[in-house]
């Protein structure tokens, strides 16, 4: 509705929330732990994000060079780990009794360079976007995002530009986003975890959800990179029944709609197919749950597979208002499939997806 646009931006304003620009809004791509804060033995970075967003908001001069999509990750180092996570510059802390940070870079997940410590991460973050900016402008390199200029350059040289050397982190387990689902304690206090079905939620159910935690006494809700949200609260009784009164969300770990990525579909999307929201919410309550991690299952409609670029298990692939199917980015193995034929399909397939 145009005519509550004036209230809403108000509203923003007010919460601190509606850049001066849209170049301003669009440069503050700054991921950070979603438990930041919350954890007595991990560095709280929420300051160290908002210093970071505040002098990218600065930098004019990167406003306009840098990808839209050109993203930062600050990492406390706690149980959620970001180091999955795709991004350009990833920041991690490194355990120990002076605080200091780990640099990755985009394309070269394996590479660890640094440390940095607390007071050098803004700085050192700029120069690194500078650098980037700069190879971009060089003739005959093709540089879309970070990944580029490293398989072009190279991780090391990139680093050694910047005054990095090599470094090394200890080992880590993978993030488990499932396992922070539901209730959770966190010694004195506590917070909930939600799965959104297929990563999305409307703006009614997020209201409401906003609503609820408010009356048990949240004063925040966090977004994750997970596909979740996360809500603090004072007390796990307060989770617990926080958890039972949200129940279109996602709070058990083996809910088959968590391990299922899906596109905007029909109608949404001009170049989509079929209504692969309506196919995947119909198909999800006969999925058993999958075994792992991970995205088991891709529903695209259309071949552009916006919703996860990278192979799935299995792929439905929408075409002329039905389903070709792939397992694992081989070869096409069925074409012209319904929902139902395909549902038959997977079924097949759900003892050996990883």
């Amino acid at each position: 509705d145009a005519a509550a646009l004036p209230d809403l931006w108000a509203a923003m304003t007010a919460f601190g929330v509606l850049d001066q620009s849209p170049a301003t809004e669009a440069i503050r791509n700054v991921t950070i732990s979603p438990l930041a804060g919350l954890l007595p033995t991990a560095p709280d970075l929420r300051a160290i994000a908002q210093d970071l967003e505040s002098a990218l908001a600065a930098e004019v001069s990167l406003h306009d060079a840098l990808p839209g999509k050109f993203g930062f990750v600050l990492d406390d180092g706690g149980p959620l780990s970001l180091r999955d996570i795709a991004t350009d510059i990833g920041f991690e802390a490194i355990p120990g009794p002076i605080p200091a940070f780990a640099i990755r870079l985009g394309g070269a997940p394996g590479q660890i360079f640094g440390p940095c410590t607390t007071g050098e991460l803004v700085p050192l973050a700029l120069r690194l976007a500078h650098q980037f900016v700069a190879a971009r402008e060089q003739p005959g390199l093709h540089i879309k995002r970070m990944r580029d200029l490293v398989a072009q350059c190279g991780a090391a040289a990139v680093a050694q530009a910047a005054g990095l050397s090599s470094a090394a982190l200890p080992p880590r387990h993978p993030a488990n986003p499932s396992a922070y689902l539901g209730p959770h304690s966190l010694g004195h206090a506590a917070f909930c975890g939600f799965g959104l079905p297929f990563g999305q939620i409307t703006s009614t159910a997020f209201a409401q959800t906003a609503g609820r935690a408010a009356e048990q006494g949240a004063g925040e809700l966090r977004l994750t990179p997970f596909r979740a949200m996360l809500v603090p609260l004072p007390t796990l009784t307060a989770a617990r029944t926080l958890a039972g009164t949200l129940p279109d969300l996602i709070t058990d770990a083996t809910d088959p709609r968590l391990r299922i990525a899906v596109c905007t579909g029909a109608p949404g999307c001009p170049q989509a197919h079929t209504n692969t929201r309506a196919d995947a919410a119909w198909l999800a309550p006969f999925l058993p749950p999958f075994p792992g991690e991970g995205i088991a299952l891709h529903v695209s409609g259309c071949a552009k597979a916006c919703a996860h670029p990278h192979p799935a298990p299995i792929t439905l692939t929408g075409r002329e208002g039905a389903y070709d199917l792939v397992r694992n980015n081989n070869p096409l193995s069925a074409r012209g499939l319904s929902r139902e034929a395909a549902l038959s399909e997977i079924l097949q397939e759900t003892t050996v997806i990883p």
